[in-house]
């Protein structure tokens, strides 16, 4: 069974400024906005499973697909959601039907996908240090980390009892510029888990860092705390 997150904001206040998210894990959802397919045993054709930004039109439409690598795709069925004119971080399960098509009856010309599953993913741009009030780092499992397009995307596991919600945000730590002139910035997951949540077994998380903001940076360094201790990732032009 795929484990997704539904995501809420936390209350604001004035003395906390910017918040972390929560985080709650729960078996199969209707991911905020949409979800066709759930079952991880479920036997599909040819298909490719991807973290993409969903492009609504001006009626909250998904009128396109964009993966990392840059390609566009238009679903070949209308899915509606609540954000209109918005780009929406999923992870999207996907055939390919023709490379050549003319569009699907929009003002579009790209090539026709059908959409399997579309799942909405944790995506929020870090923040700056002094936003936080606490860097809370509780440790994850880290499956895979990887750089795609203007994303950071990570595939964590996250030990639970499903009791209760995580909190998560992107922290930016610091920006250096060396004796050289390269810049560097340094990036880190928080986490912050729940006291009331023991750790009995692992969900899977899905993940994705927006780094649009820091394309002038030479380098960049992302930190996670793991169970093995902390790891490091650096991203160089």
């Amino acid at each position: 069974m795929q484990i997704l997150f539904s995501i809420m904001k936390l209350p604001q206040t004035s003395k906390r400024g910017l918040l972390y998210h929560a985080i709650s894990i729960t078996g199969c959802v209707f991911a905020g906005y949409f979800l066709t397919g759930c079952s991880e045993d479920t036997s599909y054709p040819s298909v490719t499973t991807s973290f993409v930004d969903a492009i609504t039109d001006g009626k909250g439409v998904i009128a396109s697909i964009r993966t990392d690598n840059g390609n566009v795709y238009e679903p070949d069925s209308r899915t509606q959601t609540n954000s209109a004119d918005s780009t929406i971080r999923c992870l999207c399960t996907y055939e390919i039907m023709q490379q050549d098509m003319p569009g699907n009856g929009t003002t579009t010309a790209y090539p026709a996908i059908h959409v399997y599953s579309l799942r909405h993913v944790f995506s929020e741009n870090p923040k700056k240090r002094s936003a936080f009030s606490a860097l809370p780092q509780d440790p994850v499992k880290v499956t895979s980390v990887w750089k795609g397009g203007n994303y950071i995307n990570m595939y964590l596991g996250i030990l639970t009892t499903n009791v209760a919600t995580h909190s998560f945000a992107f922290c930016e730590d610091s920006i250096t510029v060396s004796r050289t002139g390269k810049t560097s910035v340094f990036l880190s997951l928080l986490h912050l888990r729940p006291e009331h949540d023991p750790e009995s077994y692992t969900e899977k998380a899905y993940i994705s860092m927006p780094i649009h903001s820091y394309s002038d940076m030479d380098t960049i360094v992302f930190h996670i705390n793991s169970y093995e201790g902390r790891k490091e990732f650096v991203y160089s032009k």
